[in-house]
């Protein structure tokens, strides 16, 4: 990604222009090996836009902001009942979309900044006609999108250095934070449908969903000259969710959806403090998420699946923390956890062998005190 822009600054408050663009391997696909059944797939290719950044300038430099703009991306997309190749739908071609922000712009040097932030993208939706048994029809694709990115940047005029503020990073600390994210999920398996050998249908999907996230902190560390480790303990509150409802035409239509609900863990954390105090660390550790998971075909309620699964993973991240004066200090945090996968076999009477494999994403803002 490269960025490019200007702004000026109003005391402590700051207004920008920003021009950016980007390439993309993102994509995702769903599949079923059944004749009347749909298949379809999302490639996202190269995107420009332009935005309007507003913020305000803490003590030590460092440039705290909200961002919203427009966007122009590249979408490869396709839709297709399977029996029905030759009337396939796709499209390749550019969409709009809406672009808001959060992030900072940490000093290191006189010109020499690093950037965190976190964009979310709400696209315009759009139609891909494609062709069934009844004749021409479309599917509406309607993309969400969102993106924690790290960046290095140059000023070309220098601003005045500020007073280092070097506040200790060492000992006990708490805090809270709220934040945004998403969870996708890997599902294989096979189908059961009626008149046909049992578990006789691959199946293979991608799908997420984004949401909120809400929760504390607290730890420990200790600074040894400029570099930092710690342990911290984190609780959170999740409500990102997706959910599948098969409406078209066809027998053995399934719906199915995954809630994330909560979870905890432990980290490690280690780190660097810069000159001006923003510590910037990595982070690992385990953690225990519940995810609550269902899947429901056919007239027998009673088979169907309404299940809390409770799932160990492993959660990696990084972050910087900003000091805003001896003991308070403002967080941005983005980590990414890998869940153990679980699986299921419904009691149908065409009973489906499922595994579901969750990813998850989230940046998190954060306010904490130092004791």
């Amino acid at each position: 990604m490269l960025f490019v822009g200007y702004g000026r600054q109003f005391g402590r408050w700051y207004l920008g222009a920003e021009a950016e663009g980007e390439t993309s391997q993102a994509d995702w696909s769903f599949a079923k090996s059944k004749a009347d059944a749909r298949s379809s797939s999302l490639d996202k290719d190269d995107s420009y836009g332009l935005s309007l950044r507003g913020g305000y300038v803490v003590d030590n430099g460092s440039l705290l902001y909200l961002r919203a703009g427009r966007v122009e991306t590249r979408f490869d997309s396709f839709y297709t009942v399977n029996d029905q190749l030759v009337a396939a739908g796709s499209r390749d071609d550019r969409q709009s979309g809406s672009r808001f922000g959060v992030g900072a712009d940490l000093p290191a040097g006189e010109r020499l900044f690093l950037r965190m932030e976190y964009v979310y993208t709400d696209y315009d939706a759009y139609p891909v006609a494609y062709g069934d048994d009844e004749g021409t029809t479309s599917e509406r694709f309607a993309p969400e999108e969102g993106q924690f990115r790290l960046g290095l940047g140059w000023r070309l005029t220098a601003n005045p250095s500020p007073l280092p503020r070097l506040p200790a990073v060492r000992g006990f600390y708490v805090g809270a934070h709220a934040g945004h994210g998403g969870v996708d999920s890997r599902l294989e398996g096979r189908h059961s449908e009626s008149g046909e050998p049992a578990f006789s249908q691959p199946y293979a999907g991608d799908f997420a969903g984004l949401g909120g996230v809400y929760g504390v902190f607290a730890g420990y560390g200790r600074d040894f000259g400029r570099w930092y480790a710690g342990l911290e303990a984190e609780i959170d509150t999740a409500d990102i969710d997706w959910m599948h409802r098969r409406d078209t035409n066809g027998s053995g239509g399934r719906d199915f959806s995954v809630q994330k609900k909560s979870d905890y863990g432990i980290a490690l954390r280690l780190g660097y403090s810069l000159p001006n105090g923003t510590l910037l660390y990595g982070r690992a550790g385990p953690v225990r998420g519940r995810f609550n998971t269902t899947w429901a075909k056919g007239n027998n309620a009673d088979a169907n699946i309404d299940r809390s699964y409770k799932v160990d993973g492993k959660r990696y991240g990084l972050g910087a923390e900003i000091p805003l004066g001896a003991m308070a200090f403002a967080r941005l945090d983005y980590t990414r956890t890998y869940y153990d996968s679980y699986r299921f076999t419904t009691a149908h009477g065409s009973p489906d062998d499922m595994q579901f494999e969750n990813r998850e994403s989230l940046f998190r803002m954060g306010l904490g005190l130092r004791f």
